[in-house]
């Protein structure tokens, strides 16, 4: 990938880069971030294409579910169902151990704790693996 930061990456710019990314509304540039080596940029990039909440994001965040840091997907699957995608397929390729992680990720979320139909969905769940 491009370096989009110069030839040194200070996380001054990347963090200056991230926001102005997320205040143009650069779906694309954000997309192009889901890339990035730094997890923490990943998961800023995914949070940023969440909170746009345009559906161009749908499937390049669909693709971080693989991302090998845990954060990152559980973030990718939150900013999903926020697009109204549905809780189960989004953590079925998920080992039972990242299920579980996962679903204990949600459960602490505000946007969670505040919609009593998808906590209950996500309580129910947890039986499944506990």
């Amino acid at each position: 990938m491009k370096k989009l930061f110069g030839s040194k990456e200070d996380p001054k710019d990347i963090k200056a880069t991230m926001m102005k990314l997320k205040k143009d509304k650069d779906v694309k540039g954000l997309i192009k971030m889901l890339s990035h080596d730094d997890w923490t940029i990943r998961l800023m990039a995914v949070v940023g294409l969440g909170e746009i909440g345009d559906e161009r994001a749908i499937k390049p965040l669909q693709k971080v579910l693989s991302d090998r840091e845990s954060t990152v997907r559980n973030s990718a699957v939150l900013q999903l169902m926020g697009f109204g995608l549905p809780l189960e397929s989004l953590i079925a390729p998920f080992s039972d151990r990242e299920k579980v992680q996962c679903l204990y990720f949600l459960k602490n979320m505000d946007e969670i704790k505040k919609n009593k139909e998808a906590e209950g969905k996500i309580e129910n769940l947890l039986k499944d693996y506990i």
